[in-house]
């Protein structure tokens, strides 16, 4: 068994895997190699023809004018051909057994989670607005073999809780030992993706039976860390406390992953106990969440209801996954307000992108220690991976319209802090998707 795989390790590996085309014979000429050729080549300043670029990009016209340099070709929207093969390609890796770096197939929660989640959302995404149903089958087929993986079909045990959990395990230290788990994170990215395809097929579609039941299946994942759960201030809010120790509350990224799941399968089944649920985790979040003087919201990682001290604002990489659940609540149109959004926007445009120059690790406390130059070297190699976080805030640009130009100009102003154009990250992947799509 592999020791244990963390985000970072999930993030590090499927990069590799999708620089290497670890277990796909691609063409060298196919259009995903051809682009991480251009890009290498423009980067390393060499003049490139026309004709070739023009290839790669959706629109061909704006590489007309002019020399195309780095900046230009990575700011440009990449044609479908390109972002379907970068897709596939990572979803074929993580579910490839042989795959180099990863555990056994079995134990590839964390995978998934990191992965997965994001991918299968961004072939989601370009399915809707394309109309192609390469993406959609794509996605299908991954979704068949990933739920076909989950613990209670192959009988793997989580080894803290002593039985199998309707989720997908991976090794863990714990205490000192690496052991088997499973949790809320992995639990809720592993199905969101399942279960906002499920809401995006009509209902006579042939597929809505299928997905139909795989909400069934994934509702029922819901509830297996009931033990963690804790009502308080009079039942009206709720939170999950830690597996790990549970003397100290969930990590609120980790609790809102499962959040925003349960909210799509809401949506599918308008389930009144599952309302009930996120009710009282909204209700938490509100709890310990504050806004500041800019009209930002901001809130700490490890939630504390009970502090008297302000928090110690969340890293924008884990705010990512902490605002899945408000965006799944604007889906459905429960719990968050206008309002709301606003706050969650203002978190990019006043506290992460701090100026054209500059970013903010943190959501809040802008300062010395946590304020990095976009044009300078990398605080350290775990940061460079996680910056494809920040265009989160392209989920947000209709409450702040700065945001788009914003962060798309990053990719023309300094392509090389978002190496090979995002096609190597998973959230890269689904933030490219999302500006294919012209979001919002």
């Amino acid at each position: 068994m592999v020791s244990s795989i963390s985000r970072r390790h999930v993030l590090a590996v499927v990069a590799a895997l999708a620089l290497a085309g670890t277990g796909r014979a691609m063409a060298q000429n196919s259009p995903l190699n051809r682009y991480m050729a251009t890009w290498n080549a423009l980067a390393g300043g060499e003049v490139l023809g026309h004709r070739e670029i023009a290839a790669l990009v959706d629109d061909p016209a704006a590489m007309a004018d002019g020399p195309v340099d780095l900046g230009r070709f990575s700011g440009a929207r990449p044609h479908l051909d390109v972002l379907y093969d970068a897709i596939a390609l990572q979803i074929h890796n993580v579910l490839d057994p042989q795959a180099k770096g990863l555990p056994a197939i079995e134990d590839r929660g964390q995978v998934f989670a990191w992965s997965w989640s994001y991918t299968g959302r961004a072939a989601i995404l370009l399915w809707t607005v394309s109309g192609q149903e390469r993406f959609r089958t794509l996605f299908v087929d991954a979704a068949r073999r990933i739920m076909a993986l989950r613990d209670d079909r192959t009988g793997r045990k989580d080894e803290v809780a002593g039985r199998v959990v309707k989720s997908w395990g991976a090794p863990w230290p714990v205490h000192g030992a690496t052991k088997r788990i499973t949790d809320v994170t992995v639990t809720g990215l592993v199905s969101l993706p399942i279960a906002v395809f499920a809401n995006a097929l009509p209902r006579n579609d042939p597929l809505a039976d299928e997905f139909a039941a795989h909400i069934h299946d994934l509702s029922q994942g819901l509830w297996e860390f009931d033990h963690l759960f804790a009502v308080m201030k009079g039942g009206r809010e709720g939170y999950y406390r830690s597996w790990l120790s549970p003397q100290t509350f969930e990590a609120q990224n980790h609790v809102h992953a499962l959040a925003a799941a349960g909210t799509e399968i809401y949506r599918v089944t308008g389930d009144r106990k599952l309302m009930g649920r996120l009710e009282l985790l909204w209700n938490g979040f509100r709890r310990v969440s504050i806004q500041d003087e800019r009209g930002a919201a901001y809130w700490a990682y490890i939630p504390d209801p009970f502090s008297k001290r302000p928090a110690t604002p969340e890293a924008f990489w884990k705010a990512a996954v902490t605002l899945e659940f408000p965006l799944a609540c604007q889906r459905a149109g429960i719990l968050v307000s206008e309002a709301d959004m606003a706050a969650f926007a203002r978190i990019y445009s006043e506290n992460v992108l701090l100026s054209d120059e500059t970013y903010n690790d943190l959501i809040g406390l802008r300062g010395p220690a946590s304020t990095h130059r976009w044009d300078a070297l990398p605080a350290s190699a775990e940061l460079e991976s996680l910056l494809p976080f920040i265009h989160r805030g392209l989920w947000f640009a209709t409450y702040e319209p700065s945001l788009k130009p914003r962060l798309t100009s990053l990719l023309r102003r300094f392509p090389h802090r978002f190496p090979n154009g995002l096609l190597a990250s998973p959230f890269g992947l689904l933030a490219r998707a999302a500006l294919w799509a012209e979001l919002p």
